[in-house]
């Protein structure tokens, strides 16, 4: 079997979340989970990735993916430089801690990074996960040097929320309530999302692909029911511009990417036909 390096790979391990964000772009949350089949389906083609991202919804809820990912990652000797996990870190235990290890032995550097936007402050707060969230990251950082992600700061320029997924039920009461919450005002702006408008998929989309020497450049994006999918949308809009040709469970790694090529494509005409 071929297998193959990949600069970029992201992994979408549960659709479930504990928090209700706001502006989270991917829209409500779902009771889906990676099946184990995908998993081994998806590495099965790779013997080195440059970066991993483990994703949700909230990863850490993900427990039996992340150790199967990383159980496999070993067993078949994989190169993984760095691996990246975005946690509200409201979920810590002892079987999180040894999931959490597993996966730190299998890379080189694991990237550990708590959301800290006021968005999830707001959230934390609304769920009285506060003190929670403060103790794990605590212990996170002691034993991982987790950092914290979106942090509000005093000199930081208006951050931009694209109107993608809840976000796009966000009012000016919503926006005028996190401006004015706690002590920085850092002001968000709703935009409409670029990418739904027929604007180059490829900017807003690194769609990944295949340059020769068993190497994959671009983000290869795989959704919890292995799909390569959209870098940056809803589960909703991700997930109604599917094609089984894409699917990993279906076809092997240089078909499908070669498939969401030409999907991504046929979905910018599609648009701008419609422009």
């Amino acid at each position: 079997m071929e297998k193959y390096k990949v600069n970029r790979l992201l992994l979408e391990v549960t659709r479930l979340c504990n928090l209700d964000c706001k502006h989270c772009f991917r829209g409500e949350a779902e009771n889906v989970f990676m099946g184990y089949e995908t998993i081994t389906n998806i590495l099965k083609n790779i013997s080195e990735i440059n970066h991993l991202t483990l994703s949700g919804g909230e990863p850490l809820l993900a427990l039996n993916q992340l150790n199967a990912i990383a159980e496999y990652i070993k067993r078949n000797d994989i190169m993984v430089n760095d691996i990246t996990i975005v946690t509200n870190a409201t979920v810590l235990n002892a079987d999180v801690i040894r999931v959490l290890e597993k996966l730190q032995m299998v890379c080189r550097d694991l990237h550990i990074r708590v959301s800290d936007d006021k968005f999830h402050r707001m959230a934390l707060e609304r769920k009285g996960l506060v003190n929670r969230r403060l103790v794990n990251f605590e212990l996170l950082h002691k034993l991982f040097g987790a950092t914290l992600y979106g942090t509000p700061r005093k000199d930081r320029v208006p951050s931009i929320i694209e109107s993608v997924g809840r976000a796009t039920k966000l009012t000016n009461e919503d926006m005028e309530e996190v401006n004015s919450y706690g002590d920085y005002r850092t002001y968000y702006v709703l935009s409409k999302s670029a990418f739904w408008e027929g604007v180059d998929m490829t900017v807003q989309y690194d769609i990944p692909k295949y340059i020769g020497h068993h190497e994959i450049e671009g983000l290869l994006n795989v959704n919890a029911h292995g799909y390569l999918t959209d870098s940056y949308a809803s589960y909703k809009d991700a997930d109604s511009h599917n094609i089984e040709e894409c699917n990993l469970n279906n076809v092997g790694l240089l078909e499908a990417i070669q498939n969401n090529s030409l999907r991504v494509y046929a979905l910018k005409n599609q648009k701008e036909k419609t422009l």
